[in-house]
């Protein structure tokens, strides 16, 4: 396999997570408006419908975001890789060197919204307070379920890059 087919694959796998997230997000902002409308008096449907509707928001524009940058991306790299292919090789491989340092960040994240979540659960004193801690361990459990993938997806991308800059040396 060449260059363009590791690099169209890896952001087949990006333009999938925006196929997902917007229909997550719509999902969960269908959701968190069922809950308003239907089970307002309910405090712990209301702590849940906030941190539905962000993170609705958040997936729909992730969504949006993914598949325009993903797009552009693989146009843009396609059209540098016929003009300089050794320096696009090099290039994207710096890029995707940035993208897997970030990994232990979002990880991080993740894992903070889950213990934050299981903490409010415990010390909160009122329902919507354990609606909120619901919301962040379906935030936390998402986040996960996007990246551990995506981080995979970009280790064997990269793995292809390093390959594919040695043998143009």
């Amino acid at each position: 396999m060449e260059f363009i087919d590791y690099m169209s694959a890896y952001f087949k796998g990006e333009k999938a997570i925006a196929y997902y997230a917007l229909p997550i997000g719509l999902s969960l902002l269908l959701i968190g408006g069922a809950l308003g409308k239907y089970h307002w008096s309910n405090e712990v449907a209301r702590g849940l419908l906030i941190l539905l509707v962000v993170l609705g928001v958040g997936a729909v524009g992730v969504g949006l975001f993914i598949y325009q940058k993903s797009e552009a991306d693989t146009q843009r790299l396609a059209a540098a890789h016929k003009q300089a292919p050794a320096q696009t090789v090099e290039e994207e491989g710096v890029r995707m060197s940035q993208v897997n340092a970030n990994w232990i960040k979002l990880k991080i994240a993740w894992a903070l919204l889950l213990v934050v979540g299981l903490a409010v659960i415990f010390i909160g004193r009122s329902p919507t307070w354990h609606g909120v801690a619901l919301g962040l361990l379906l935030a936390g459990v998402l986040g996960f379920m996007v990246d551990i993938p995506a981080e995979r997806r970009a280790a064997i991308y990269t793995e292809h890059l390093t390959v594919a800059a040695e043998k143009a040396l």
